[in-house]
């Protein structure tokens, strides 16, 4: 989207993030998006001023809005034409509920199966996402071409 003073602060796989940026858009809210590395994103996100790590974070000069739920209120709030509501009045609370259910059921096994296929055989493209730059590894048990063969020992 074209440049303005509204900042949006991202992961680049994340439902989260996505979420919050369908809310953005749909309510045709322009946007600067950012995306932070993980891992790098707890040092950016406290030195804004969040409360927490959390992505997605929106700033409007030095108001902080983070975490999808509260981008989708403020979308909503701020939106020219309300009868585009993403949460009508009518069905608030069941709107909730299906928020409730893909940020805690559905988005957790989208990020699992994401990563079970992406990891083994395409960690080079994943570890530029994670913010990994040199030629290091960012799971030790990984290679460019798969898992390493890890011996199989057994304490009893």
């Amino acid at each position: 989207m074209a440049e303005t003073g509204i900042r949006f602060m991202t992961f680049g796989i994340s439902p989260y993030c996505e979420k919050a940026r369908w809310a953005l858009d749909w309510h045709r809210i322009r946007y600067r998006e950012i995306g932070w590395p993980p891992g790098l994103h707890q040092i950016l996100a406290k030195r804004c001023g969040a409360k927490t790590s959390a992505l997605p974070i929106l700033l409007e000069g030095t108001t902080v809005i983070q975490g999808s739920s509260a981008i989708i209120d403020w979308a909503e709030r701020r939106a020219e034409d309300h009868a585009r509501s993403l949460a009508p009045s009518n069905s608030a609370g069941e709107t909730q509920e299906i928020e409730r259910r893909s940020n805690e059921i559905t988005a957790v096994h989208v990020r699992r199966l994401a990563f079970a296929e992406m990891l083994p055989n395409y960690a080079h493209f994943v570890k530029p996402g994670m913010g990994h730059d040199s030629g290091a590894t960012p799971f030790p048990l990984m290679t460019q071409s798969g898992l390493k063969k890890r011996k199989a020992t057994r304490t009893v």
